[in-house]
This record gives structure tokens, sequence and C-alpha cells, in this order.
């Protein structure tokens, strides 16, 4: 092992450096011919005097000779080594493709795991099925995208771009660009000491999070190679894996890195993987961990007949080629739709009406001439989705974040909560003990509730299980079931406490509370949502090639013997796509999916939750902070308009009585699992929310509601009760069909949120790029 290591390490530094190594003669060669011809006499049995002989190479004949004859590791693979070396020492490298960048890492990194396996395995090379030559061509893709990242700088200044030329035409860059910005950021540096982090609009920071997002896929894939190796092999393995991965995941954490130099794992970072891998127990924890964390089917992977092909003749596909139609235009299409055209994919996007964002959006209001949002959508610092959404979308401007809780209780006392500075999830206890109407004991239960969350693996029972009964075993009084889990539990999820499962509860409090100290701050936008999920959104999709077809309602879906997807419209057919993602709600699949009616057992399990989002329009501001949150009363949560504020503040020196002559203020009230709401009588609803207003807010007393409207979607969200808990179908339920499902319905984790649906679309992107052979991964965490 040792013996094939140092080969290539010293094959490489011969290709950077021409001083590395050098020929008996003393004259040294940029060509690898007599490279070649060592290689091949190692395999001649009984030579004993080489005919060629490379002085930085003798020290390791001996021991390489005895390796390649004692493990028959083939020469064929040193030989395609010697194939990435050559061109590396032929600069200017600039390579064209992802297919031609895959072949060359094929031939410097996976031939050098070829060797790898020859001796960790306990069979015959040529016995291994295909997806150890899968898993093992995945490991040397992903070690060798790690370097190519790592070495971004270095490489620039031996003129060398190895970032697929069409990856960054398509943000409108060339090798030559790549080159010389590598260069300069690294000049600014110098001189200036800093210079700021890329931002999301920053076409060099996107080239570097596009191939984060595979290399990360294929460390997936290739984790599937460990338990088919001897167990001497597995603890080796592991090591150069974890190791590796350390480093892509350092730049994962800070891609702006890469432009700072060669990036380098911390010697604390070794010497913790060092440890985990000389003590069994830690070890198996280790392993254990890793496998249990792998997202992507091996089996599925390696299952394709296309793509084992490509391997033998060392070709690959890239997602440029693929054509590739999403059907339906909310969170979750358009996720999917910006993630697959980002990689390359021709995308076209299909919406029955004429706007994106599905069911989030706006509505004209005639009296003010305001965009009014149907209902008021939040998102929490814990939706890693949305916030990475926000930023391919360039709505940072968008959105506020609100670090504060600001509550009234049910004795009209205004409260506002803020984490205390205490690591997670200890920074949780000023929440606990300021929240309003619990007593001491409610506090104390409460609190230990929490702790056997925290300390409570995830299992799949859990979502089989209701909330309430587990509450209710867990000492839980009534006031606090009323007072806290309800207020939480209801605008979260979108139901009733009786009606959630436990799976839901923890997904809430662990992930959205506890999972970090900024995890709860609330994410509201500031602007309409119909220019966030419309306009914006197209802005986003358009240069990117996307082709969005609105008013555009697909009937059925066909597929042709060569296996390509049409989509009949009323008007015409939308032919040739190589997948499909149907991203719908659950109530609609039938219609384009024949195959769900015969499945539709547990799909009809699932049922609707209603909200209601009811606009009102008042005198004059009577709200000071930026939302409230109702304990225990008819209406949940209050948002004012983005202007209110300002109203407020001005009033406040234009008018004792805090209005503002010849203005109006706009507040949304959210109730959230509305069923119980009087039906069809609005002025009865707006009547009792402006009696319960008047009666908690002192400055709304003097206000006057001037109208108001109530928009109850019956279909808002899905409820997340113990009897979906096998209803929720992954996105590749049909993938062998090229078949892709995305919707917050999915089994993304998540209940019926934002995060819900955009992760949903990112599953649905991940699932059609591994199955067509360019593993992503495009989340980092679950």
């Amino acid at each position: 092992m040792y013996a094939l290591y140092a080969f290539a390490r010293l094959a490489d530094d011969w290709s950077d450096s021409p001083t590395a190594a050098t020929m008996e003669s003393g004259d040294f060669s940029s060509s690898v011919d007599p490279w070649r011809q060592w290689v091949r006499e190692l395999y001649l049995v009984g030579a004993t005097t080489p005919k060629v002989t490379i002085d930085a190479l003798s020290a390791i004949r001996p021991a390489l000779a005895d390796a390649v004859q004692t493990f028959s590791i083939p020469g064929e693979a040193l030989e395609r080594l010697l194939d990435g070396i050559e061109y590396d020492r032929r600069p200017p490298v600039r390579i064209d493709t992802w297919s031609n960048l895959v072949r060359y890492c094929r031939s410097v990194a996976s031939s050098v795991g070829e060797g790898c396996l020859a001796i960790w395995l306990d069979e015959p090379m040529e016995r291994i099925g295909p997806e150890v030559k899968t898993a093992a061509d995945a490991c040397g893709l992903a070690f060798q995208l790690t370097n190519i990242l790592r070495d971004i700088v270095e490489d620039s200044h031996r003129d060398r771009c190895y970032l697929a030329a069409d990856d960054l035409a398509r943000f409108g860059l060339t090798s030559e660009d790549w080159i010389a910005e590598c260069r300069q950021r690294v000049a600014s540096r110098a001189g200036r000491k800093q210079l700021p982090a890329p931002n999301g609009t920053d076409p060099y920071r996107t080239i570097v999070d596009l191939y984060l997002q595979r290399a990360l896929g294929y460390y997936d894939v290739a984790w599937g190679l460990y338990p088919h190796l001897s167990l001497e092999g597995r603890r080796m393995f592991s090591l150069m894996w974890s190791t590796y991965y350390s480093l892509i995941t350092a730049i994962a954490e800070n891609p702006a890195v890469v432009f700072d130099g060669r990036v380098r794992v911390s010697r604390s970072t070794k010497l913790v993987l060092l440890a985990k891998h000389l003590w069994t127990p830690l070890y198996h924890r280790h392993t254990s961990l890793v496998t249990k964390g792998q997202r992507f089917d091996l089996k599925a992977f390696a299952s394709l007949a296309p793509d084992r092909a490509m391997l033998e003749s060392n070709e690959s596909r890239s997602l440029s080629d693929a054509k590739i139609a999403v059907i339906g235009g909310g969170l979750a299409g358009c996720n999917a739709a910006i993630h697959l055209a980002r990689h390359g994919g021709k995308v076209t996007l299909v919406e029955a009406r004429m706007r994106l964002g599905g069911r989030v959006g706006s509505f004209l209001d005639k009296a003010s001439g305001q965009q009014i949002d149907y209902c008021q959508h939040v998102g929490m610092k814990c939706c890693s989705a949305l916030r990475r959404w926000i930023e391919l979308t360039h709505q940072q401007d968008a959105w506020t974040e609100q670090s504060s809780l600001h509550f009234v209780s049910s004795r009209r006392k205004p409260l506002t909560i803020r984490a205390w500075p205490f690591p997670a999830p200890f920074h949780l206890s000023g929440l606990l003990l300021r929240w309003p109407d619990l007593r001491l004991r409610d506090r104390c239960v409460i609190s230990w509730a929490l702790v056997k969350l925290l300390l409570r693996s995830p299992k799949e029972t859990d979502d089989r299980e209701g909330a309430l009964p587990w509450l209710i075993r867990s000492g839980q009084t009534e006031r606090a079931i009323k007072n806290f889990w309800e207020t939480i539990l209801v605008s979260a999820l979108g139901e009733q406490v009786d009606r959630v499962s436990l799976g839901a509860t923890r997904k809430v409090l662990i992930d959205g509370f506890a999972s970090t100290r900024d995890a709860f701050h609330l994410l509201v936008p500031n602007q309409p949502l119909s220019q966030l999920v419309d306009d914006r959104m197209r802005h986003a999709l358009l240069p990117l090639g996307v082709e969005i077809c609105d008013q555009t309602a697909v009937q059925r879906l066909a597929q042709d013997s060569d296996g390509k997807w049409s989509l009949k419209t009323q008007d015409r057919v939308l032919e040739s796509f190589d997948g499909v993602v149907i991203a719908v709600p659950w109530n609609r699949l039938r219609a384009l999916l024949p195959e769900a009616v015969e499945a539709r057992g547990n799909l009809s399990s699932m049922e609707s939750s209603p909200i209601t989002g009811i606009h009102t329009w008042w005198d004059r501001a009577w709200l000071k902070t930026p939302h409230a949150i109702l304990v225990r009363k008819f209406c949940q949560w209050i948002f004012p308009g983005p202007d209110a504020h300002n109203q407020v503040a001005s009033s406040k020196t234009k008018s004792e009585g805090g209005g503002l002559a010849g203005s109006e203020a706009y507040y949304q009230v959210v109730i959230s699992a509305s069923r119980q709401l009087p039906r069809g009588d609005s002025s009865h609803v707006l009547e009792l929310v402006r009696q319960e207003i008047q009666s908690l807010f002192p400055d709304a007393r003097h206000a006057t509601l001037l109208r108001g409207k109530v928009v109850t979607d019956p279909n808002a969200v899905f409820s997340v009760s113990p009897e979906i808990a096998d209803a929720r179908w992954s996105s590749d339920r049909y993938g062998e069909k090229a078949i892709f499902l995305a919707g917050d319905w999915t089994d993304t984790g998540w209940p019926a949120t934002m995060e819900g649906a955009l992760r949903s679309g990112v599953r649905a992107a991940e699932e059609f790029a591994l199955r067509w052979g360019v593993p992503m991964k495009l989340e980092n965490d679950s």
C-alpha cells in the first residue's frame, strides 16, 4: 500500500515540478514514455536488472514490484495514472466539458483506487461486481475533485484550470477569466490583508459551490465501497475517506477559503481521525455514524446499464446532456428546476397558472392598491433549504431576521423573549423561564419533556405515535399543554396538538429551537410574496436557460420506446424529456400518474388542514412590535405590513391618539388549523378579531377597523397525524421510470412548510442526477 501511494505521489510531484525527479542521464525529459516502460518492467517475472532507471523511483521499485505481483495490481491502472500525469505536463491545462474532466479524474485518481482495491479486496479483481467498481470509481472522483478545489490557487499560477469550460460558460466565465481572477484575489489579499468573502451573486463562488455539491455526492456513493472490503482494508479506506472528507467539509463551511491558497486539514483534525481509527470502539462508532448519514443508494446508482458501459469505456455523462421537465411551479418545482439548471440541465418548467409560487402568493387589494399575501409565510433560521433558496434567488434584502419572540399573554401582558447567551440547547432557558402564563411546576415538567426529546434518538415509530399521549405520559399539565405546546405546535405544524405526531413535534422543538442558539429566529418577508416567488424566481431561472411554460396545464404523460417522456397539454405536446419531476399536491397526483391510482391506499390517508389569513385595515397603527404571538386566544399570530413600524414611530410625534392622518394600517391575523372557524360569515369573524385585538392592545382601543377580508385555504397544509406515517412517498418512488416526485407532502422528514417544499425539490433534483450518473449532494444536513 505504501509503495503504491509513494508511486502516485512521486508521479504527481514530477508533473508539478521538473526538479522533483531526474532521469539517470541527468537530462530531465517531459515525456512519460520512460515512466511507462519502467511500469511495464515491474510485471516482468524474473527480471532483475531494469532497463530503465528513474532515480526518484529507485527506492520504491522492489516494494512496488512485489506488490503488483502479489496482489495482481492491474498494470493498466498505473498506465492510466501516467496518462493523466502526461496531461498535467502540457500547460496551459484546459478542460472543455464535465465529461472530459471525469475522464481526467479517472486517470489520475480512480486508477489509484483500482490499485488499492486489488490490495484491499478478499477476492480477485475480475470477480468483483458493478457496485464495487462504481463505488471505487466514485471514490477516485471524490478525492480528485477535492484536490482540484484545494489547489485552485496553485493551479492558477501553473496556468492550469481543471474546471470544465462548459460549467464556467454557464455563468459567463472562461478558463482564462478563472485563472486571472484567482491570481487577482490572492494578490488583493496579500496587499490588503483582507478581502470580502464572495456573496451569492458571485459567479466564482457559484462555481465552487457546484463542484462542492458534486464532490459531496461522489463521497456518498464512494462510502458504499466500505462493506465490500476486507477487514484490514476497511480501516485504511475509512481513514483515507474521512481525511479527504474533512478537507471537503472545511471547504464547504467556507467556500471562499479556496481563494486564499492551498486548503489543509488541521493537525488536530488529523489526530482525532487517527485516534478514531486506532481505537476499535471509536472506529466502529465513527463508521456507523458515517454509514447512517449516507443518502444515496449505491445499488441503484451501480445498476444503471448506460453508466456501467461508460465506466468500462472511460466515458461519462453530464447533466448538460439531460433534458428534464418539471411539472408544477410551486416552491418545490422551482427549487428542483434551479438546482438542475445550475448544473447544466436543460429544464422546462410547466405551470398551469399564470404565475409561479403555487400556494404561496399575493392578491391585489383594490381599495389600497397593495399587494397582500394570501397568508403570512414565515421561516426560521434552522431552515437551511429556505436560506439557500433566498441566496440563490438573490432575496437577501427581502427577508428580515427577527431574533426575539413577542407575546401577549392571556392576561393581556406583553412580553418579549430572547435567547440567553448560553450554548445550545441551554440558550432555551431564557425562553422557558419567561414564557407567559406558566407556573413553576409547568416550567419544570416542560423542561423534563424537552430533555427527553433531546436525548431521544429519532425513530421511525415516532411518526406513528401521537404527540399528546406522549406529552401526558411525560407529566405535562393541562396548562403546559395549552399555553406552551399548543402555542408552538399549532403555529408550526398547522394542526391541533391532539392530531400531530411525536416525530413532527420533535422536529419542531429540537431542530427548530434547540439545535443552535439562533435556530428559532424568524425569517419574515418584507416584500409581497408574489414578488419573491414569481418575479424574482423568474429572474433567477431565466438566465440559467430554464424554459418557463406558464398557463400550461399538463393532462397526461407518455413514454416512448426509447424511454423518452412527452407531456400532453391542451394545445400541444412537449417531447423528448429524459426525466420528469412532478411537483404537484398529493391530491392532484393521480391525474398525471396512473400508477398512483393503484397505490392510492396510503395516499388517501392524507388529510388537509386549513389555515386562515384575516386581512384587516385600520385607521391607525397600533402594534409596536414586529409580530405578536397570542396565548390561548382566538387570534394566534398578528403580523403588520412592511411599513407599519414607521407609521407607529411617526404617529407618536403627530397625534396623541397614535393615529396618522390620512393613512391606513394593515395587519394580518393568522389562525392555523381553523376548522372550527365560522364558515360563510366573514363579518362575524372580523368582529371577533376586532373585539379581541381591542381588548389586548391599548393603542387599538382608539383605532377603527375600516374593512377586512377573510381568506381560508382548506388545503393549506397536510395534517401531520400518525395516520400518514406510511403515506409520504419518497422522491424516487418511480425513479426507475425517470419520474421523480416533489412537494412538501413527500418524505422529507419535515412538516408542511416552505422548508419541506424546498427540500423536496432538492431531493428530486438529487435523485434525477444520481440516476443520470452525476451524484450531487445539494444540502449537507438532513
